[in-house]
């Protein structure tokens, strides 16, 4: 999870009051829960039960509203954190983030890997939808796609 250097020891993780809702329907209700370095920390539940919203939320791709959440004791907002650790999760098979536009999504990996400058990564995303005839989508977000 270290950006530059190996860290066997791990990173602790603490969340405090994590909540989460769409449309009024609690998915997240108040979590707390700490994770030492070195522990194994398993996420289990049925689909729909919140595991990828947590997820998500853990690794900063949605602010945790409110809650506190602390990698090594500091905020997975501040930018030490941002710029010491890099955090991602993986899909148990392919899909896009609903919370970011389908050209965030192509960039994802470029971006979140700091691979390219941003200029060049919207190069390469542009040239990507060109290819892939879905330039006119690449400003909307998966969510708003029909199903294929």
């Amino acid at each position: 999870m270290n950006g530059s250097t190996n860290n066997h020891s791990g990173v602790s993780l603490q969340v405090r009051g994590l909540r989460k809702s769409f449309d009024g329907q609690e998915v997240l209700k108040g979590l707390d829960f700490e994770v030492q370095p070195g522990e194994i920390f398993v996420i289990m539940g049925p689909s729909g039960s919140g595991k990828s919203v947590l997820l998500k939320q853990l690794i900063g791709l949605e602010p945790p509203t409110p809650a506190k959440i602390l990698i090594n004791g500091k905020s997975i907002q501040s930018p030490e954190i941002t710029s010491q650790y890099r955090l991602a999760m993986v899909f148990q098979s392919g899909a896009l983030l609903n919370s970011l536009t389908v050209g965030e999504n192509v960039g994802l990996y470029l971006s979140e890997h700091r691979l390219k400058p941003p200029e060049e990564i919207a190069r390469i995303v542009a040239e990507c939808l060109k290819l892939s005839a879905s330039r006119a989508r690449r400003t909307k977000c998966p969510v708003n796609f029909p199903a294929a």
